[in-house]
């Protein structure tokens, strides 16, 4: 819900207000300043709280501020000097809050605040009227078919694509073209990270950013996207054996403990009858069972089904994940993959994740919060170092502890002269954190020999482990 302020006073203001209760969003909710009642008879819907007094009255006005969080204000003012007087105000309380300030006269100023936003009348009738000349190229809103495939979407806090690399977001049917970020155009690359409050410019089919417009700005049920909406799960008896139900049962409580998503199971090799039909008897409106009975390859099955559904998170036995196709298509799409461990996830309490390369955990940071509020979990970043060396990790501590605030949910960081994968075996049971790059799949016959973190992420069946697609260190 956002909480809107406007200030109000002028034709151009009735106008804005008219409109507003004529359009009703029902996610905003508005609180209307305005010295004078609107003229004539329709009075405004009851879903905008009125108050009526003059918006420039700085002792009222810096009470209202202090007494009410709000998201926006709208200064829409008849006299420019009323204006000026109303961003004084909303900056002497806070200096950071986006202000929308009408410019009735192109001559205002908002004195560097890169928070507030000029809107000059007599601009937008010369561009509106400019748009009309023959052979002038169109602005943005006028370029392509007109059918949707250009859009802008806002990235608000708390968003599940809020500080994620580009790079690290499956864009299927549609693309990233450009940021904009403090009034700046930026052309992003992989690397590029997204932040809250930038404007992403999105192409694509219609259809495809209709829905993306609203899970970019999607606050709750947030995991697992970005990477998909719904669960999945690859079952292999013939691999599995008798942890097969184990899995099964672990799949349906991770499904029900993240919310309104889908689970989606896939059987191949399937097993004997009394198995098979146990697991057929977990089937419900949420939960959807497949058979496959051939010998389709796994990975060809995985494939067609994240063409049909929306798949966010593939869970499945190290074991299968151990075949190159599998991995390697998981990769390629972006996937969120959750590999069983002999513990399952809801019998553990920590996330743990082990510091790697900067662009590794700032690409896997936001995620890794998500889930961990999403099942429950404390997070954990384990700074463990050999050499006791814990002097270049320092922006990726900010960074963590930054978004720590933002989600409200605290964050333990140990740093420890430790050999790190003797620290993580050594752990109680967690959910071990793992960034999934190419890297992780990389086969060396010198591993044995390697000094490299992630050439021994995968080895232990100990941990349950996620894998969050990230961008490259």
């Amino acid at each position: 819900m956002q909480n809107i302020l406007i200030l109000a006073d002028g034709r151009e203001a009735e106008h804005f207000l008219r409109r507003i209760g004529q359009k009703r969003i029902a996610d905003n909710r508005y609180t209307v300043v305005m010295p004078h009642p609107l003229s004539g008879e329709t009075p405004l819907p009851s879903h905008i709280a009125v108050h009526r007094f003059d918006p420039t009255s700085y002792l009222k006005l810096r009470r209202m501020l202090h007494e009410e969080a709000f998201n926006i204000v709208f200064v829409v003012m008849q006299a420019a000097e009323e204006g000026q007087a109303c961003l004084e105000i909303i900056r002497s309380v806070d200096p950071r809050l986006p202000v929308i300030l009408l410019d009735p006269t192109a001559q205002m100023e908002a004195h560097n605040d890169s928070a507030t936003h000029l809107v000059t009348v007599p601009e937008l009738i010369a561009g509106r009227l400019y748009d009309q000349l023959p052979n002038v190229p169109l602005v943005a809103q006028n370029v392509g078919l007109g059918q949707g495939e250009i859009m802008e979407v806002l990235v608000p806090y708390g968003s599940s694509f809020a500080y994620r690399h580009v790079g690290s977001i499956a864009q299927v049917k549609w693309r990233i073209a450009a940021i904009y970020r403090d009034q700046k155009l930026l052309l992003p690359t992989n690397a590029t990270m997204i932040r809250p409050q930038d404007t992403l410019l999105i192409l694509g089919k219609p259809q495809v950013l209709t829905n993306l417009y609203y899970r970019i700005g999607q606050k709750e049920g947030r995991f697992p996207e970005p990477f998909g909406r719904d669960l999945y799960l690859l079952l292999d008896p013939s691999l599995e054996g008798v942890t097969t139900l184990a899995r099964l049962q672990e799949a349906i409580r991770l499904q029900r403990q993240t919310g309104d998503v889908q689970l989606y199971i896939r059987v191949v090799h399937p097993g004997d009858f009394a198995q098979l039909e146990a697991i057929r008897s977990e089937e419900s409106e949420t939960v959807h069972i497949q058979v496959s009975y051939g010998d389709t390859p796994p990975e060809t099955i995985l494939i067609d089904d994240m063409i049909d559904y929306d798949i966010g998170m593939v869970m499945m036995a190290p074991a299968l994940f151990k075949n190159p196709a599998i991995a390697g298509e998981l990769l390629g799409r972006k996937k969120l993959v959750y590999l069983f461990g002999e513990t399952p996830v809801d019998r553990v309490e920590r996330s743990v994740v082990l510091m790697g390369s900067e662009s590794e955990m700032e690409s896997i940071s936001s995620t890794l919060f998500y889930a961990s509020e999403t099942w429950g979990l404390e997070p954990c970043l384990c700074w463990y170092d050999p050499e006791g060396d814990f002097a270049d990790r320092q922006r990726v501590i900010e960074h963590y502890e930054t978004l720590a605030r933002i989600f409200e949910s605290p964050i333990t960081i140990e740093r420890e002269t430790l050999n790190p994968i003797r620290a993580l075996e050594s752990m109680e049971p967690v959910l071990h954190i793992v960034p999934f790059t190419a890297a992780l799949l990389e086969k060396d016959w010198f591993k044995f020999f390697s000094t490299q973190l992630g050439d021994y992420l995968l080895d232990s069946p100990r941990h349950p482990k996620l894998l969050i697609p990230a961008e490259e260190g």
